[in-house]
């Protein structure tokens, strides 16, 4: 098995980031709802994400 970096996959997959909130939509619907506690916690995980990875760039 081989490791691959986000990097190499944007190069040669054409990977992309997308904030569609339509992108996927088999896996968000039928979920229950989240509490605000729980979308805050969520839009801190996904804040801290992109400034680690804005970093790393």
């Amino acid at each position: 098995m081989q490791d691959i970096t986000l990097e190499e996959l944007q190069e040669n997959f054409g990977l992309q980031l997308t904030t569609d909130s339509q992108f996927f939509r088999e896996w968000q619907d039928n979920l229950p709802s989240l509490t605000d506690e729980e979308k805050r916690s969520l839009e801190r995980v996904r804040s801290n994400y992109f400034n680690l990875v804005n970093r790393l760039d």
